[in-house]
């Protein structure tokens, strides 16, 4: 502790207070980094994707009427395009299956089916008009043709027995089931889309409304793996573990050396000062100053070793202790014609 006090003094007081100040701070932000790191869980769940799988059935139409002068002869409509039932004739459509992998396409199985929804508010008929193997849909386009003018009397014949309607959904589907297996992956997997082509058909207005949709099925097979949970720094990052262990570390560390700097700093100056003086500021209330002159008259003078025990004379006889300023100070407490006197010796307490 003496080399600990020694190496303080020498550095002065800035230095001591500078020290004092960063051991406060470093052990406030150790603290609080402590603290917070429990708001976190040790480890988490991330899920690795292993492959991720598209599947799409692309659709694209064109529509067929009759010449006309409203579309100026022409007999090809594009989407988007005013379509009047009156010169309706039908809807060449084009679809194609489209698949992508994160990994390499392996064996791909499964069907597809083409069918045509006709629903009313008071009936509902599936007509299947194609289905196949998927394998024929990949890298190739197949084709349908919706003839109109068939639809509008397929709908007569069924109002004539259940009953006639204003409004129609024609919706065209496109079903396709696919089972897929990806190369270095031993397991496979099953995906299903379904894209449509929507007529609305009301007959009370001269024209249709015609709207795709054309959704892609998206399938990710992950992996979940534990990891430890991460901590962003300013600079770098760190797992919590660490980072708990090294907050605790530094928290201990800090407020260890900032006891130690406060111990020694408090020793130093108390230990600075010689005994007598510390006992005399602890005792200041019983002394007072006087001069040698005031206490000639006594007969008796009884010397003390220690100034303890002249505290307990003032005390006992309660009077007071008076300090006398010569050569060497001297503390007496006068009782009559009796003198009880401490001297201050060097090295004494």
């Amino acid at each position: 502790m003496a080399r600990i006090k020694s190496f303080f003094v020498k550095r002065g007081r800035v230095f001591t207070r500078s020290l004092i100040i960063a051991l406060s701070v470093v052990l406030i932000i150790s603290l609080t980094g402590l603290v917070t790191s429990y708001n976190y869980p040790d480890q988490v769940v991330e899920e690795i994707p292993r492959a991720v799988i598209s599947q799409r059935v692309d659709l694209s139409y064109v529509v067929l009427v009759r010449k006309s002068i409203i579309y100026d002869n022409r007999t090809v409509l594009q989407p988007g395009e005013v379509v009047y039932v009156k010169f309706l004739e039908g809807f060449n459509i084009t679809y194609k299956l489209e698949l992508s992998s994160s990994r390499g396409l392996g064996r791909v199985s499964g069907s597809y089916e083409v069918y045509v929804n006709i629903s009313s508010p008071i009936w509902f008929k599936k007509i299947v008009v194609d289905s196949g193997d998927v394998g024929g849909l990949l890298g190739r386009a197949g084709s349908l043709y919706v003839n109109f003018t068939y639809l509008r009397d397929y709908i007569s014949l069924v109002e004539r027995e259940v009953g006639s309607s204003r409004a129609y959904t024609i919706s065209v589907v496109f079903d396709a089931r696919t089972n897929i297996e990806l190369t270095n992956v031993s397991k496979s997997y099953a995906i299903t889309s379904l894209s449509k082509l929507d007529i609305y058909y009301d007959t009370g207005k001269p024209f249709i409304d015609v709207k795709t949709s054309t959704p892609e099925t998206k399938y990710v097979d992950s992996i979940k793996q534990v990891k430890p949970t991460e901590i962003s720094l300013i600079l770098f990052s760190m797992n919590v573990i660490t980072y708990r262990l090294l907050t605790m570390f530094s928290s201990i560390t800090s407020a260890g050396l900032l006891a130690l700097t406060l111990i020694a700093v408090t020793q130093g100056r108390s230990g600075g000062k010689p005994p007598i003086t510390l006992l005399e500021s602890k005792y200041r209330d019983l002394i007072i100053s006087g001069e040698l002159e005031q206490v000639k008259h006594v007969v008796a003078v009884i010397y003390v070793r220690d100034f303890r025990d002249l505290i307990k004379v003032a005390t006992m006889r309660r009077k007071p202790i008076v300090k006398l300023g010569s050569e060497k100070t001297k503390f007496a407490v006068v009782d009559g014609d009796v003198a009880y006197v401490y001297r201050e010796v060097a090295g004494s307490n």
